[in-house]
């Protein structure tokens, strides 16, 4: 595997997150992070968008991941924190859930002509189980199926918001490209997109969501959602993720496969641990403990209680990041 290209600096800016809140503040490390100055109004809503000024050599590159929620919290968000979206150079989507990508059509509304990187199975259609696990019935998962699992799992439709074609519509008319992701796609150098990240790690599946990726019903694997990673050079990589779906340990481990980076410098995002087994719980904080990145950042789908136990082990490398927070590398 050869090693990707490195970059010589990293901002990253959170401009949405479910919290927004100056006093929210655990020891940080200081070093890479810095917190919303007091009287900085911002907005918080269920979402995440991560906004990354890149730098190599004279050259400076802005990508933004995800557009947040359908609140559009992003919109008064970068007015306060002073970031004009005409620098976007580039639109990542991790996945096509309203908390991620619902305020694109918003967004696309302050952008022109640039790249837009998404899996091509991005309006992939979901449902969700509020906390059990869902077992699959012998046989194909028809409409009068699918209805009794609803009942029975206490099924919760994810929908796509806005819908796929409108969505589309609107690139065409700003005269944006769609660039699908794979497995590792450059987005400038050292900075590339991810997708198709396999699940090894048994205990971070949790089989709570079901998925229609290939026109039928099943258990969903989220093959088709994308992470973002950055490699800063001598120091290692900063992985940002959406949700880590598919588990965080999974995707860091991915990370370093493809990319042929073995140390990861900061892990970022949403990592989905809400109520998560304690085992898994124990398993997390351990690997997060021997790779000993310089940041750990939980946050969006993580859950309050799952980030206090990662934070109560391991204090000196995690920080409770919210609307405002930058990091910096």
């Amino acid at each position: 595997m050869a090693v990707i290209k490195s970059c010589d600096g990293l901002e990253i800016f959170v401009l949405v997150d479910n919290k927004a809140d100056a006093m929210f503040s655990y020891s940080i490390p200081e070093k890479h992070v810095e917190q919303l100055p007091p009287g900085i109004n911002c907005l918080g809503e269920h979402g995440l968008a991560l906004y990354l000024k890149i730098k190599k050599a004279s050259k400076e590159f802005n990508v933004l991941f995800d557009t947040g929620s359908v609140n559009h919290s992003i919109l008064h968000n970068w007015n306060k924190l002073m970031i004009d979206p005409a620098s976007i150079d580039a639109l990542v989507i991790s996945h096509g859930h309203f908390d991620h990508w619902g305020s694109i059509l918003e967004v696309l509304d302050h952008v022109s002509d640039i790249p837009i990187y998404l899996h091509e199975q991005v309006d992939t259609s979901y449902y969700a189980s509020k906390d059990q696990t869902i077992h699959l019935p012998e046989g194909e998962i028809d409409k009068k199926v699918l209805r009794k699992m609803r009942r029975e799992f206490s099924l919760v439709e994810i929908r796509q918001m806005p819908p796929m074609a409108t969505v589309l519509e609107k690139i065409k008319a700003r005269n944006c490209t769609i660039q699908h992701v794979s497995n590792l796609t450059e987005i400038f150098p050292g900075v590339h997109a991810t997708a198709g990240v396999e699940r090894k790690n048994d205990f971070e599946i949790a089989n709570k969501f079901l998925s229609n990726r290939t026109g039928k019903w099943d258990i969903a694997d989220f093959q088709e959602e994308v992470q973002l990673m950055v490699n800063i050079r001598d120091e290692g990589l900063v992985v940002m993720t959406g949700c880590a779906h598919v588990g965080i340990l999974n995707i860091l481990d991915h990370a370093k496969k493809v990319t042929g980076i073995s140390r990861i410098l900061a892990a970022i995002g949403g990592f989905h641990l809400f109520k998560a087994r304690e085992e898994r719980m124990n398993k997390t904080i351990e690997y997060f403990r021997k790779e000993n990145p310089a940041v750990i950042a939980p946050m969006h789908c993580t859950g309050e209680n799952e980030f206090i136990k990662i934070y109560n082990a391991l204090p000196e490398i995690t920080t409770n990041a919210c609307v405002g927070t930058k990091f910096k590398f």
